[in-house]
C-alpha cells in the first residue's frame, strides 16, 4: 500500500478507500468489517486519494487520475495526463488536495506545475511552470482561495509557492530553510 488513502462518513457509514500498488482500488465499510467494492485504476503508483463532497473518491498517480463512485459501486479512469516537458517526457502526478468546492490540485513532476481538475465539468487548468530543471511539486494544499505547493528540482532546495487558487498564477514563493531544503508533503492547514 502507498502512502494514500480516504475516508468518508455518509449511508450512516464510515468507509475506507485504499488504493494500492498494481493498479487496484478496494472500499471498505468500517462498521460492517466488509469490503464493498474493487476496481481497476490504470494506476500504478498511487500517490494521492481524497473524497470530494458528493462522496466520489479521486486517485492520482503515475499519468493519470482516478474516479471511484461508492453510489454505483464503479471507478472509471478520467482523461487528465499532465504535459510533456521540453524533452518529451511524461509528466508523473505526485500529490493531490480538493477544495470546498470539490477542484481538485495536483502537483506533477517533469514539467513542475499545478494542475486544476474540476470535477464538475472535468476542465483542466494549470499553473505556469513553477520549478526549473527536473521539475518536481511535490506536495500541494488549498487553504482560503489560496494552493501551497511545495517544489524542487531534486536538489538540496526547494520552494514553497502560494497560487491564487482561481487563476493558479503565483501570489508569493517563499525559500524554505530545512535540513535538507526538499519538502515532501503540506501538511493540512486548520487555522
Amino acid at each position: 500500500v502507498n502512502q494514500c488513502i480516504g475516508f468518508d462518513k455518509w449511508n450512516g457509514h464510515h468507509y475506507l478507500y485504499v488504493p494500492v500498488r498494481g493498479k487496484m482500488f478496494y472500499a471498505y465499510d468500517l462498521d460492517t468489517r466488509q469490503k464493498i467494492g474493487q476496481a481497476y485504476t490504470g494506476i500504478n503508483s498511487p500517490r494521492g486519494c481524497m473524497v470530494a463532497s458528493d462522496h466520489r473518491v479521486y486517485v492520482c498517480g503515475d499519468q493519470a487520475l482516478f474516479r471511484y463512485d461508492p453510489a454505483q459501486n464503479k471507478g472509471e479512469i478520467l482523461g487528465f495526463t499532465p504535459e510533456l516537458d521540453e524533452n518529451g517526457m511524461k509528466g508523473v502526478v505526485w500529490c493531490m488536495d480538493v477544495d470546498q468546492e470539490d477542484n481538485l490540485y495536483m502537483g506533477a513532476s517533469q514539467d513542475g506545475s499545478v494542475y486544476k481538475y474540476n470535477t464538475k465539468t472535468g476542465a483542466v487548468t494549470h499553473s505556469p511552470r513553477l520549478v526549473e530543471g527536473v521539475a518536481i511539486i511535490s506536495g500541494v494544499r488549498c487553504h482560503k482561495g489560496f494552493v501551497y505547493a511545495s517544489g524542487h528540482s531534486g536538489t538540496e532546495s526547494g520552494t514553497l509557492y502560494k497560487l491564487d487558487a482561481e487563476t493558479l498564477k503565483p501570489v508569493d514563493s517563499l525559500v524554505m530553510e530545512t535540513p535538507n531544503g526538499i519538502v515532501e508533503n503540506i501538511p493540512y492547514i486548520s487555522i
